[in-house]
C-alpha cells in the first residue's frame, strides 16, 4: 500500500537547493524530475525572481549541464535544468526507492516536498538514506491516501492551503465573483499568475486526495 510523506529541508542542505539558490521573496515550484541515467531533468516555475541574476548563479554551479528558459508569463518563468544528480540524496534517492515526487516548492530558506512511496519500507529506506547523508528533514505528515484520516491535509502545500482559503473567504468562487486573482495576489504579495497556479494545483491536490483517494493503491 502506498504512503505519502510531506517534509521540509533547509535549502542549503541538499544539492538541488544549493543549485537553485533563491533570494528573499523569490519562489519556485518543481514540475517534475525525469531520471536519465546519472542525470535528472527537472522543470520548474520561478516567481518574482531576478531572472538574470538567478540564471547566472545556476549556470555557474559545477553540477549544472544546461539551464533553458522555456516560457515566460509576466513575473513567472518556466525552466528546464540538466544536472548531475549523483551528489543529491534528496532527489536521487526518491527514484532509487521507487518513489514519485508529487510536489516540491522552494524559497530562499527552505523547501517543502510531497513524495509518494510504494510502501512504508521504501519510505523507511529513503529516510535512512537521508540520515546517512547527514540530512535532517522536518517531517510534517506521513499518511496512506486511502486511510480514513489520510486526507487531513489533502496533499496541499502551505501556500496552496493559504491561497485556496483566502479565495473562498474573499468570494473568488462566488457568482458573481467578489474578488479576482489580482486582488488575491495583492493580498498575498505574489503575482496573479502565481495565484492562478496555486489554485489550479491546490484544486488538483484536493480532488486527488479526496474524490480520487480510493483509486490510490
Amino acid at each position: 500500500m502506498s504512503v505519502v510523506v510531506e517534509f521540509g529541508l533547509d535549502s542549503s542542505e541538499f544539492e538541488l537547493g544549493r543549485i537553485l539558490e533563491l533570494e528573499a521573496g523569490e519562489e519556485l515550484e518543481l514540475e517534475a524530475v525525469i531520471p536519465t541515467g546519472e542525470r535528472a531533468i527537472p522543470s520548474f516555475w520561478t516567481d518574482g525572481v531576478d531572472a538574470d541574476a538567478f540564471e547566472r548563479r545556476v549556470r555557474d554551479h559545477g553540477a549544472v549541464e544546461e539551464l533553458i528558459a522555456v516560457q515566460t508569463l509576466e513575473a513567472r518563468r518556466l525552466y528546464t535544468l540538466e544536472w548531475d544528480r549523483r551528489a543529491d540524496r534528496v532527489i536521487g534517492g526518491i527514484g532509487a526507492e521507487g518513489g514519485q515526487l508529487l510536489q516540491a516548492t522552494g524559497e530562499a530558506e527552505d523547501w517543502q516536498f510531497q513524495v509518494r512511496f510504494p510502501a512504508r519500507n521504501a519510505l523507511s529506506a529513503y529516510q535512512s538514506q537521508l540520515r546517512d547523508g547527514g540530512l535532517d528533514p522536518s517531517i510534517r505528515r506521513v499518511y496512506t491516501p486511502d486511510e480514513p484520516d489520510g486526507t487531513a491535509g489533502y496533499g496541499l502545500t502551505d501556500c496552496q492551503h493559504e491561497t485556496l482559503t483566502l479565495a473562498v473567504e474573499r468570494g473568488y468562487y462566488d457568482v458573481p465573483r467578489r474578488s479576482s486573482t489580482a486582488d488575491l495576489g495583492a493580498e498575498l504579495d505574489v503575482s496573479d499568475q502565481a495565484v492562478t497556479e496555486r489554485l489550479r494545483r491546490g484544486t488538483d491536490a484536493l480532488v486527488s486526495n479526496t474524490l480520487l483517494a480510493g483509486d490510490n493503491g
